[in-house]
This record gives C-alpha cells, sequence and structure tokens, in this order.
C-alpha cells in the first residue's frame, strides 16, 4: 500500500491535468497573440507597400508635381491618423514656405506661410542634408530646443516626424544630394510615440516625392527645350520664309535681266557667242550668223567654228586663258567665213562666272573691221601719196637748190678758166678754181650717194657687208682725214675708253655714220669751237658719242629728226640737205644698233650710237655674212 490514500492520488491527477491545461492555454493564447501581432504587421506592411507603390504609380502617370505633391500628403496623412502633414519647400536664400498642406479642420493651416532663414538654422540644414531625420515625440520634452518648442506651438503641435526630400546632383554624382525640403507629419491633438516603420514610410514616400520633383524639373526643362526650339523652329521658318521670298525675287530679277540681256546679245549689231568649259557653242546671235555665215543651228553644242585647223592649237591657247581668268580686249585677227573669204575682226572675250563665282564659261564680241581696214589702207595710200608728194616737192626744191649751186660755182670756175688768158698763166688762181670745180662735184656726189643710200634702204637693197675691223685705228684715221679737210677753223678731239677689240662693222657704212654726225657737229658749231668723238668699249657693245657746243636743235624740230629734208627753222641759213641723219639712222639699224640725240637750242648736240660688238663671225646674223 501506498503511504497515500487513493483519494489523495486523484485529486493530484486532477491537480496536474490543470496546470497542464493552464500552460497549454497560456502557450495557445500566446501563440495567437503573436500570430495576430504577425498579421497586422504584415497588413500594415502591406498597406505601406501599397501606399507606396500608388503614390509612385501616381508619379510615373502624372507630370503635375502640384498634384503629386497632394495626393502624397493627403495620402501620409490619412494612413499615419496624423493631423497635419506638409511639405515645407526650401528656397536659395534660406528661407522656406509650406507649398503643399492636409490638416484637420480644427487645426491653423500654414499653406502659404513664408518663413525667414533663421527658423531653419544652418546645423538643421546640415543635418538633414546628410540624410538625417527627426522625431518629437512630445515637444515638451527636455531635448527639444526651447525656441523651436516656442515655434511649433503657435500651430498647435505637440509631437512631429520630419524626413528630408533630397535630389541626386546629376551633374556631378559624388556631390552631396541636394536638400530640396521637407516631408513633415504633425500630432496636434497630443503627444505621439513614432513607430520605427513610420519613419521609414516617410522616408520612402520622401524618396518618391524627390522622383517626382525631379521628373517634373526635367519635365519643365523639356518643355522649356520644346518652347524653345519651337521659337527656334518659327524664327528659322520666318527666316527661311523672308530668305526664300528674297529668293524668289531674286531669281525673277535675274530671269528678267537674263531675258533682257539675251534680247540686247540677240539685237546687237556685233557678233555675240559664249562657250562651255568644253568649247562648246551656247549662244549663237544673229549677228554672228550674217557675219560668218554658220547658222544657229550648225553651231550650237558644237565646237567654236570660227578658228580652223590650223590655228586649233594657237585658239585652244587662248581659250585656256581666258578659262585662267584672262580678259581680252580689241585683238585684231584674221578668220575666215563659212565660204572661205577672209575676214577681219576685233576680238574682244571674257570669262563667264557662276553663282559660286566659278568660271563656267567664256562670252566673246566680235566687231567686223574689214571695210575699215580697207579704208585705212586707202587712207594711208592717200597719206603716203601725200607725204610722197611733199617728199617730191621738198627734194625738187632742195635739188634745185642743192644741185644749182655747186653746179654754178663749177661754171663759173670754168668760165673763168675759159676767158681768162690770164687764170691759166697764174697757177694760185688755177688751182683755187680747179679745187672749186672739184668741191662742187663732191658734193653733189655726195647728196647723190645720200639720195641712193635713202632709196636703197627704203627699197631693202642697201648692202651690209660686214669685216673685223679695228675700230679704234678705224676712227682715229677718220679724225685725221677730217682735221686736213677743214684746216684749223674747227678742233677736233678724240678718246677712247675701255679695252679696245676688233669687231665686224660694214666699214663703208660705218665711215657714213661718223661722216655724217661729225658733218653735222663741224657745220652747226661756230669757227674755233671743238667737237668731241668719243668711243666706249663695254661688255657687248660700244657707244660713239658725238658731241658739240653749237647752235642745237629747237625742241619741237627733234620730234622729226630722222625724217627726210627736215631742217630746224634756226638752220636755214647754213647749207644742208636734210638727209643726214636719216642716212644714219639707216646704217644703224642696219648694224641693228641704236641712236639718240639730245639737243638744246643755244648749248649743243650730243649723239649717242649704240653698234653690238661681234668679234666671233658665227655670230653674225645670217644676213649679215658675206
Amino acid at each position: 500500500m501506498s503511504d497515500f490514500p487513493i483519494p489523495n492520488l486523484l485529486f493530484i491527477g486532477i491537480g496536474l491535468i490543470a496546470i497542464a491545461l493552464g500552460i497549454g492555454y497560456y502557450f495557445f493564447h500566446r501563440e495567437v497573440s503573436r500570430r495576430k501581432q504577425i498579421e497586422v504587421v504584415l497588413r500594415q506592411q502591406t498597406q505601406r507597400e501599397r501606399l507606396v507603390n500608388q503614390i509612385a504609380q501616381h508619379i510615373r502617370e502624372s507630370l503635375d508635381l502640384g498634384a503629386v505633391l497632394a495626393t502624397t500628403v493627403a495620402e501620409v496623412q490619412s494612413f499615419l491618423q496624423a493631423d497635419r502633414v506638409l511639405i515645407y519647400r526650401l528656397w536659395s536664400d534660406g528661407t522656406g514656405s509650406a507649398i503643399t498642406e492636409t490638416v484637420l479642420p480644427e487645426y491653423t493651416k500654414i499653406l502659404g506661410e513664408n518663413f525667414p532663414a533663421e527658423v531653419f538654422p544652418g546645423e538643421y540644414h546640415q543635418a538633414y542634408s546628410l540624410g538625417k531625420t527627426r522625431t518629437i515625440t512630445s515637444v515638451e520634452q527636455a531635448d527639444v530646443e526651447p525656441c523651436l518648442a516656442e515655434f511649433v506651438k503657435q500651430f498647435e503641435v505637440k509631437a512631429k516626424l520630419v524626413v528630408p526630400i533630397l535630389q541626386e546632383n546629376r551633374q556631378n554624382p559624388h556631390q552631396n544630394p541636394h536638400l530640396w525640403g521637407l516631408l513633415i507629419a504633425h500630432q496636434c491633438r497630443s503627444p505621439r510615440q513614432w513607430e520605427s516603420w513610420e519613419v521609414e514610410l516617410m522616408k520612402q514616400l520622401a524618396t518618391q516625392v524627390a522622383i517626382a520633383i525631379q521628373q517634373s524639373e526635367l519635365y519643365q526643362q523639356l518643355q522649356t527645350l520644346n518652347a524653345e526650339l519651337e521659337l527656334r523652329v518659327q524664327q528659322r521658318t520666318q527666316e527661311l520664309a523672308l530668305a526664300n521670298s528674297f529668293l524668289r525675287a531674286e531669281i525673277a530679277e535675274r530671269q528678267r535681266t537674263e531675258a533682257a540681256l539675251m534680247a540686247l546679245i540677240m539685237a546687237s549689231p556685233r557678233a555675240i557667242f559664249t562657250l562651255d568649259l568644253a568649247g562648246n557653242v551656247q549662244i549663237w546671235n544673229p549677228a554672228a550668223e550674217r557675219m560668218f555665215g554658220w547658222t544657229q543651228n550648225e553651231v550650237i553644242n558644237r565646237p567654236n567654228p570660227i578658228f580652223g585647223d590650223d590655228e586649233s592649237e594657237e585658239y585652244q591657247k587662248l581659250q585656256a586663258s581666258i578659262f585662267a581668268g584672262t580678259t581680252y580686249t580689241r585683238v585684231e585677227l584674221q578668220r575666215y567665213k563659212k565660204d572661205g573669204t577672209p575676214i577681219d575682226i576685233i576680238f574682244s572675250a571674257a570669262p563667264l562666272y557662276d553663282t559660286e563665282n566659278q568660271i563656267n564659261g567664256l562670252v566673246a564680241v566680235i566687231a567686223d573691221i574689214t571695210e575699215r581696214k580697207r579704208l585705212e589702207e586707202v587712207r594711208s595710200a592717200l597719206e603716203r601719196e601725200k607725204e610722197l608728194s611733199a617728199l617730191k616737192i621738198r627734194f625738187f626744191a632742195m635739188a634745185s637748190h642743192e644741185f644749182r649751186t655747186p653746179l654754178s660755182t663749177a661754171l663759173a670756175a670754168a668760165q673763168l678758166l675759159e676767158n681768162c688768158q690770164d687764170e691759166w698763166d697764174n697757177s694760185g688762181k688755177r688751182l683755187r678754181n680747179l679745187q672749186r670745180i672739184q668741191t662742187s662735184i663732191k658734193n653733189m656726189v655726195q647728196l647723190l650717194d645720200d639720195i641712193l643710200t635713202i632709196n636703197r634702204a627704203e627699197s631693202g637693197k642697201l648692202e651690209f657687208n660686214p669685216k673685223l675691223l679695228d675700230l679704234e685705228a678705224f676712227c682715229r684715221g677718220f679724225i685725221e682725214e677730217l682735221r686736213l679737210s677743214i684746216g684749223d677753223k674747227h678742233q677736233l678731239n678724240f678718246n677712247c675708253i675701255g679695252k679696245v677689240v676688233s669687231a665686224y662693222f660694214d666699214e663703208k657704212l660705218l665711215r657714213s655714220i661718223l661722216a655724217n654726225l661729225l658733218s653735222n657737229a663741224i657745220k652747226y658749231s661756230p669757227d674755233g669751237g671743238h667737237v668731241d668723238l668719243n668711243i666706249n668699249f663695254q661688255n657687248q657693245q660700244v657707244i660713239l658719242t658725238v658731241q658739240d657746243w653749237g647752235i642745237g636743235m629747237p625742241i619741237d624740230m627733234q620730234k622729226q629728226l630722222f625724217e627726210p629734208f627736215q631742217r630746224g627753222k634756226n638752220v636755214r641759213s647754213i647749207p644742208g640737205t636734210g638727209l643726214g641723219l636719216v642716212v644714219v639712222k639707216k646704217c644703224v639699224d642696219l648694224h641693228r644698233g641704236t641712236i639718240q640725240i639730245t639737243s638744246e637750242t643755244g648749248v649743243g648736240t650730243v649723239c649717242v650710237v649704240k653698234l653690238p660688238l661681234t668679234s666671233d663671225s658665227s655670230q653674225i646674223p645670217k644676213i649679215f655674212r658675206e
């Protein structure tokens, strides 16, 4: 038997069962409560997520920032059962204002209120910029700044939850985010313990608000860009319309100008044609048809027919020069008509330019000068005939005087010798009369020689026979001969400069040059005067200079020095033919030399003759060779 009675054991068992049932009920009830709490948490989490998703969806669907912000604060106020929810905007100058608000009717509205920078100190700004949040369970807490507590009490605030709205820097992601504003929840009825999920919800919603703000700003920028683009498009369209208007007007004006120009070309009495860069005719006016015989249909888009194949190379050079930008004016040419008739023309041509100032062809204007050339030839023949008549008159006048004087002298001397016997017995008188006859004959012979020289030169029959000659010795000998003939009436000076070389000259022509220049210098110098002959040997030429200090020549006479029978007014009393310098010029020309004369009345005359030096017979032109 047991020490305990059976009833006692029964009571003990029942007690243990009751205890076990109590413990089981306790754990069951705790599990139920835990599950209910989990369900509440899950339901709240689901609701939070649904709220965040709704706001995010609204942000995606709407570009109206005001509507998005209003919906956000309304949903938050309803979900958190807060008395007031607002968005506080911070401006660049430190001030701020409530731009969106949802508040219960019995509490003061903050919407539209502007607050000075002192309401939001720098340390607040720095903390919120770093993403920190602030929860105030009661404004009466010891850790709440007195100034803040005093400020929020005017809006019946007992507790508040503040979350920053931050914007990332798109230009520089490494910089701290920009503090755009604050998302704020107020509890006005009583203090409130803010739960962590409420803080997290506010942070998530602040992030969505920041996205909405960024999206709105981007949209505003896009709208601004679109507006600016539209404005630029409108401006450009107006500019294009104006430019198009000007272009149409310019085209119309150009068409009118081209039509007027084409009418002028077609009506022009001058032959006008244009060529493209390939040398093909593009315009051929009626005057060109009449002048050359080719019709427009025969030449359009074909090579220019005016220049024949025998001169195509010459024409190609001329054409290429024009296409390179050269303008030719009044070029006299002889061409041929379609029927082979020669035609004298004046040809003027210039390049044509396109709208981009590039050469795209040429235009030529041609005048028929065949009749004018014929008239010029007739006129030239008439003038030559007049000149010949005048020369004949001057020649007859000169010949009658120049031949009569020596003939009369010779005749008188001969009659003296014939009629006076004592003239034959007196040897002195006989010698003087014979010398007078010889001198007269020499003068006539010289005159005839000059006339023959000029005639041969004019007809191209004057002979040129160059021989190797010591010019210095030749000139010195000639001076000596001249000194014997003139006696003591004049002083002749001779000077030689440079290295003396022998060269090829025609001795007869050279003697004629020196004789005429020196005789003129002596003739027109006073008795006792002196005449200089200087020769200067240079590398390729020799310079002969004859200088006197006689009466000189008038300036107006110097233009006609080398015309036959021309003499100055100041030498009429001195015998002369006017042929000496003409003969000199012909002789100098045959030597391929030059002559230059400078003179001043009462001062004297300087004659400079330049002759080429040729000591190698192979270098003498063929026409000069023996």
